[in-house]
């Protein structure tokens, strides 16, 4: 998966650009904003009337963190492909359509400690992000 998109759901898909707080990269912020703020102001799933203050801020960092967490998802779907192991029967997760991505490094190279915590975080604070919009919504509609 190598191009940006953006889905009629407003998500956006992309594999070749990352935001983090480490080493954010001016390029690559200013390469994704237009993308993040097109899915921000949308408005297909989500009413922005609903939000009160910085409503599009909040939506956008929530955008930011779903292209951080959608990079790291990636490098674990591809990692555990590239394991061989035979999908479950059911196939919920429709991995027979998989292809593995050969510019992904190997498990041994990407699986680590480091990356758990990045994971870890990246959840963490997508959750708590995604709670403090559907609480801002939820005021706003009583």
């Amino acid at each position: 998966m190598d191009s940006d998109s953006v889905s009629s759901s407003g998500s956006l898909s992309t594999s070749s650009t990352t935001v983090s707080p480490e080493s954010p990269d001016k390029d690559e912020i200013s390469k994704i904003f237009p993308k993040i703020w097109q899915c921000s102001t949308a408005d297909s799933n989500l009413s922005l009337h609903g939000f009160k203050r910085f409503k599009t801020s909040h939506l956008v960092n929530l955008r930011f963190l779903e292209q951080d967490l959608a990079v790291l998802d990636d490098k674990i779907y591809q990692n555990g492909l590239r394991l061989g192991i035979k999908h479950a029967p059911e196939d919920r997760l429709v991995l027979k359509h998989s292809r593995i991505d050969t510019a992904v490094p190997s498990p041994k190279d990407t699986m680590s400690r480091e990356l758990i915590l990045q994971l870890r975080d990246a959840v963490k604070e997508y959750g708590k992000q995604t709670f403090q919009i559907v609480s801002i919504f939820k005021t706003h509609l009583r």
